[in-house]
This record gives structure tokens, C-alpha cells and sequence, in this order.
């Protein structure tokens, strides 16, 4: 129920062009062509916003979603792996303070 709802609201709030897989078994990753690292971020802000926003009803239950976000930017002398390496890094750096927020790689921020 939960991947369902998450795979809904990533899919009305992205572009055509942009593509959404999972990765791994609670990760998923977001490919944004042609998508400067600050509309990245705001992208990550307003999705991260949304999802706090959801509640899942299941038997006399509510769940509630958080989610955490590393965001890195393909530079021209990087390849796939690299990119997606570093959000990675950036990702357990926003676990590592807390959970449930962004974390862009600052270094290119």
C-alpha cells in the first residue's frame, strides 16, 4: 500500500522526461535530465512536504510516512555511477541527522 501510494505522488509530480525506479528494497532513485541542482532540491523539498502529508489507513491503523533524501548533480566529468555513488553518501548523511529531510550534496550546492 505504501509503495503504491509513494509510486502515485512521485508520478504526478514529476516531468515526462524525468524517470523514477526503485532501488533496492526502500530506496528510490530519480533521474532528472537537464535539471539544475537547485530546481533538484526544490523538487526533493516539495515531494518530501507531500509525503509527510499522506496517511495510509490499514485495519484501525494510520500510517505515517517520512522520508529521507540525498540529491547530487551529474557533472561533466562524472559518470552515472559516480552521481548516484555521492547521492547515496548524501542520503545516509541525512539519515545520520536525524531522518526525514533533504540532504543536497553541499559541495556543489
Amino acid at each position: 500500500m505504501v509503495l503504491v501510494e509513494l509510486a502515485n505522488l512521485f508520478k504526478s509530480q514529476v516531468r515526462a522526461q524525468d524517470n523514477v525506479t526503485r532501488w533496492g528494497g526502500e530506496e528510490f532513485l530519480f533521474i532528472l535530465p537537464q535539471t539544475p541542482l537547485g530546481n533538484a532540491i526544490e523538487l526533493a523539498n516539495k515531494l518530501h512536504s507531500s509525503v509527510r502529508e499522506i496517511k495510509i489507513k490499514h485495519q484501525d491503523h494510520t500510517i505515517l510516512l517520512t522520508v529521507s533524501m540525498g540529491i547530487s548533480e551529474l557533472g561533466p566529468e562524472q559518470n552515472i555511477s559516480d552521481a548516484i555513488h555521492i547521492a547515496d553518501k548524501c542520503l545516509y548523511q541525512a539519515k545520520t541527522l536525524g531522518k526525514d529531510q533533504v540532504f543536497p550534496n553541499t559541495d556543489k550546492a
